[in-house]
């Protein structure tokens, strides 16, 4: 099985509330292409890969997107908030470790994040692949 868990991105692909009105059609047009991007990211990967499991955190942005794109592509899609007080990453380095080995993540897509990116250095100490996803290039980039 080859699970992808989707991080971060909370503004990516949508269109802030605290925009100013003269950047908002910008926005627009700039969120559109990011969902463009996202979904041929994904669909890439699974064109190699074939992603039989979704993981995510329901945040709104590239999670949610991810999320929506599996549920559309017939692909299964976990929400790891379910059930959970609060995500891993707010409890820490070794909560995101526990929950990579228990859910056998195989690749770990990070969107830009305002936040943290706990997921990424865990996943990275676990030797679990992950791609750090760029929005000012038109394909996911390694970092």
């Amino acid at each position: 099985m080859f699970a992808v868990l989707v991080c971060g991105g909370r503004y990516y692909g949508r269109v802030p509330s605290t925009c100013p009105p003269g950047q908002i059609n910008a926005r627009i047009v700039r969120a559109s292409e990011e969902q463009q991007q996202l979904q041929a990211g994904l669909r890439e990967i699974h064109s190699k890969s074939k992603i039989d499991l979704l993981l995510h955190f329901n945040r709104r942005g590239a999670e949610r997107l991810a999320a929506h794109w599996a549920k559309i592509s017939g692909i299964a899609a976990k929400d790891l908030t379910s059930g959970r007080r609060n995500a891993p990453a707010v409890e820490g380095l070794d909560a995101c470790r526990a929950l990579l080995g228990a859910e056998q993540v195989n690749l770990v897509l990070q969107y830009p994040n305002d936040e943290e990116e706990e997921f990424a250095a865990a996943a990275e100490s676990l030797g679990i692949e992950v791609r750090y996803i760029d929005p000012a290039v038109s394909t996911s980039a390694v970092r």
